[in-house]
């Protein structure tokens, strides 16, 4: 799939993404790029964004990235876990971002091609408007032909 054709396969089939308002503003095979607008309803006892939000923020982000990976494949792609650290409350728009661990992406289509299936580790993080970072981890999914 395209990135444009990813983000509209996206948007079609997770509507939750609509309903808490996230907008995959870039993506290449290289990495992700997704805004988390701080709404009110989306908030903690605090008043910064719901730990809920930050993590289907930045698991999307995760999951746009593994379809974009390996363009021109038909695959399936779930996340198999999640690590995310929050370092600092989230009390505005953020930014949610993904790349490929640095280990992950030498031979992902001829992987994919010979055993069906290949995992990714995905790094993400969430960034203020400043570029602080908010909260980090590792997604990783799996992915595998159709």
């Amino acid at each position: 799939m395209t990135p444009d054709e990813i983000k509209e396969f996206l948007s079609s089939r997770v509507p939750f993404l609509q309903t808490l308002g996230l907008s995959l503003e870039e993506l290449s095979p290289q990495g992700a790029r997704l805004r988390i607008p701080l709404q009110a309803g989306y908030q903690n006892h605090s008043g910064s964004l719901h730990a809920g939000a930050q993590f289907t923020a930045v698991e999307s982000c995760a999951l746009a990235l593994g379809f974009a990976a390996l363009p021109g494949q038909e695959v399936t792609c779930h996340s198999k876990s999640v690590s995310l650290h929050f370092r600092k409350p989230v009390r505005g728009e953020a930014l949610a971002m993904a790349q490929l661990h640095p280990d992950t992406g030498a031979g992902l289509q001829e992987r994919l091609i010979a055993e069906g299936k290949v995992e990714l580790q995905v790094l993400v993080e969430l960034q203020d408007g400043s570029g602080e970072r908010l909260a980090e981890g590792t997604v990783t999914l799996s992915l595998r032909r159709r």
